[in-house]
């Protein structure tokens, strides 16, 4: 069994390096992908509340709930720089947080991205998603 530190809680700055790793992936495969098969360009992607951006929202929503509850424990951005997330008993979180934790960046976002950026102030570097989904981001 892998021992984790209980203290070595991942701060702003790399964690936020990861998202922007896993946005450029995520969003090169999903324009790939829907780009080709629905003949669609990057702009109607990007639109509000526009079908394509719903399906896309959807494969993100997958990719992340996918990879932070296999072994990995985190999205390939966070892999690569040595970060995964666990739950408050510092173990896997279940596909039920991983999908919470989801849905509850949409919050952290739409308050100014002060939910993100509170992960800077935080003890346990939590943002808002992580506090409601009772989960922790850690270096390994």
């Amino acid at each position: 069994m892998e021992v984790v530190s209980y203290n070595n809680y991942a701060g702003f700055t790399k964690r936020f390096f990861a998202f922007i790793i896993d946005r450029i992936m995520i969003w090169m495969f999903i324009y790939v992908v829907l780009g080709y098969a629905r003949g669609i360009s990057i702009y109607s992607i990007f639109s509000l509340f526009d079908s394509d951006t719903i399906i896309a929202e959807i494969l993100v929503m997958a990719y992340f709930v996918v990879c932070e509850t296999s072994s990995w424990q985190g999205t390939l951005g966070k892999r690569l720089l040595g970060l995964k997330v666990v739950n408050e008993q510092y173990g896997r979180e279940t596909a039920s947080q991983a999908m919470w934790r989801f849905t509850w960046k949409y919050l952290s976002a739409f308050v100014l991205l002060l939910g993100f950026i509170w992960v800077i102030f935080d003890p346990k570097k939590q943002g808002w998603h992580d506090k409601l989904a009772h989960t922790y981001v850690i270096e390994i």
